[in-house]
């Protein structure tokens, strides 16, 4: 589950919601479409968004912290930004996942 805060501090309400994930290492993409809502002036708005794991995608092990690549596009712009996952969500009952978590070997 990702959990959003949104918040309006201008003075047009913001609207036309399109968000996803870049290709991670752990395969998390969102389960859903984001809610058509409307965020008026001085509003703040929780979503929740399901989300599924399809990976692993990356060839190298995965580096502490991990950081999933996100796109927010709205009707004011496009942002970009990173969300940390912690590596538990890897080691789910529902969501088996296998990956090695390597160190350099130094002789």
């Amino acid at each position: 589950m990702l959990e959003l805060v949104l918040q309006n501090n201008q003075s047009d309400p913001i609207t036309n919601f399109v968000m996803k994930l870049n290709k991670n290492y752990l395969g998390l993409q969102l389960d859903e479409d984001f809610p058509q809502i409307t965020i008026f002036s001085g509003q703040s708005q929780q979503i929740n968004l399901k989300l599924h794991m399809r990976g692993p995608f990356a060839e190298a092990p995965v580096q502490p912290p991990v950081l999933i690549q996100t796109g927010l596009m709205c009707s004011l712009d496009l942002f970009y930004f990173d969300i940390p996952a912690l590596l538990q969500i890897a080691f789910t009952k529902s969501e088996p996942i296998d990956f090695t978590l390597t160190s350099p070997v130094t002789n």
